[in-house]
């Protein structure tokens, strides 16, 4: 389902006017021209908020961030056990090792209803409503995303300990894989708009063949020529804000009023003014 978000583009539409005013090329240039430049910024401010790899690495880790607190593998489950006997006196210290080797052991034996119980009888942290089965392809995560940005919460319970450990691995490979992807939504505008400069590669990798943005080009209209840009990724609005677009345009408008600065900076010298 589409989603509009509304932003105030009265001060963009009297800067582009004095850009018209001011600038030798023809309108539809500009509208063309300015729509990419927006797209560049629209796609900076859309998360993971930047363009260096930074930004790529901040949105993997997020991503696994929120798989990490929704699974947890058999093996860092048994550590978790292990660690849970630490700090404590010796008979704690091992009874907690030989828990772990038990819930190991459970595991590998599918047995997962006993390693289930044992888990809640252990009563480790955030581990007791875990289940232990085949992984679900992600439908827990999914569960448990929340909010406007629909983020997992820093205390989610752990819902799932996965038999095929794999699988998970696969799953968080794939979602990892997507980051960027709301990005490129205005990245494959600005592609149509005249290209992609400014954009980094690691968005550019999913316009390839994907048609993730709409764009409607009104610029040969005699009266109130326009362009209309969608951006056709289905949660994009979880990933840019109605303040964060409202950046956007700020941003170039104050582009084009230093543009035209310098412009009438130099027509005046020029002029020996």
């Amino acid at each position: 389902m589409a989603v509009k978000i509304s932003v105030d583009d009265k001060k963009f539409q009297r800067a582009l006017k004095r850009f018209y005013a001011a600038s030798e090329k023809d309108r539809a240039g500009i509208l063309k021209a300015q729509g990419r430049l927006i797209c560049v910024n629209l796609a900076f401010q859309t998360a993971p908020f930047g363009k260096d790899k930074a930004a790529k690495l901040r949105g993997e880790g997020s991503a696994q961030a929120d798989i990490n607190r929704v699974y947890k593998g058999p093996a860092i489950v048994h550590r978790n056990i292990w660690n849970s006997g630490q700090g404590k006196d010796l008979q704690n210290i091992e009874d907690s090792r030989q828990a772990a080797a038990a819930f190991v052991r459970l595991v590998r034996d599918g047995n997962t209803a006993e390693a289930e119980k044992l888990l809640q009888d252990l009563r480790i942290d955030k581990h007791k409503e875990a289940k232990v089965g085949k992984f679900d392809g992600g439908a827990a995560v999914k569960a448990a995303r929340h909010g406007p940005r629909r983020k997992v919460s820093r205390n989610q319970f752990v819902q799932l300990v996965p038999t095929d450990y794999n699988s998970l691995k696969k799953f968080a490979r794939k979602v990892q894989q997507r980051v960027g992807l709301a990005k490129a939504g205005w990245a494959s505008a600005a592609k149509w708009l005249g290209g992609m400069r400014d954009i980094p590669a690691w968005v550019q990798r999913h316009t390839d063949g994907r048609a993730l943005s709409n764009l409607d080009d009104q610029t040969g209209r005699r009266s109130r020529p326009y362009i209309k840009i969608t951006n056709m990724v289905p949660y994009v609005s979880r990933c840019i804000s109605p303040g964060q677009i409202q950046r956007a345009l700020d941003i170039q408008r104050q582009k084009m009023i230093k543009a035209i600065n310098i412009a009438t900076s130099k027509a005046a010298k020029a002029n020996g003014l």
